[in-house]
């Protein structure tokens, strides 16, 4: 998988997925570095900027999956317009992977399944 292209289907599917779910339009893509100090696969700030990995974090130099950058944007473009881990987020998450599914992309089953990632709370 080229990177060139993995950010072009990003843009174009973010822009069509800002129309159908009603996201904001103007959101901002970029790449998280190589190797950032945190092993997340993507962010969002509340100011609209998404972020994601598409590189192994241990292999810098080893794509991540197609299906797994893809589930990881689903995910990061729920948070748009809804911020919090809740039910709300995971199923707005979930109805846009289905849709970039449906538009013949290939999504992680991750966000199908009960396995859905929870963060925990961390111990002060």
């Amino acid at each position: 998988m080229a990177n060139a292209t993995i950010w072009a289907d990003l843009h174009a599917l973010g822009a069509k997925a800002a129309k159908r779910f009603g996201l904001p339009k103007a959101f901002r893509l970029a790449p998280l570095p190589k190797r950032s100090r945190c092993k997340i696969d993507g962010d969002c700030s509340r100011r609209g900027s998404i972020r994601l990995r598409v590189h192994r974090y241990h292999r810098p130099n080893q794509a991540l999956k197609r299906s797994t950058i893809l589930a990881t944007f689903a995910h990061e473009l729920a948070h748009l317009r809804e911020w919090e881990h809740g039910a709300a987020h995971r199923a707005l998450a979930r109805e846009i992977a289905e849709w970039i599914r449906e538009q013949g992309h290939p999504v992680s089953a991750r966000l199908f399944k009960g396995t859905y990632p929870r963060r925990t709370k961390r111990r002060k």
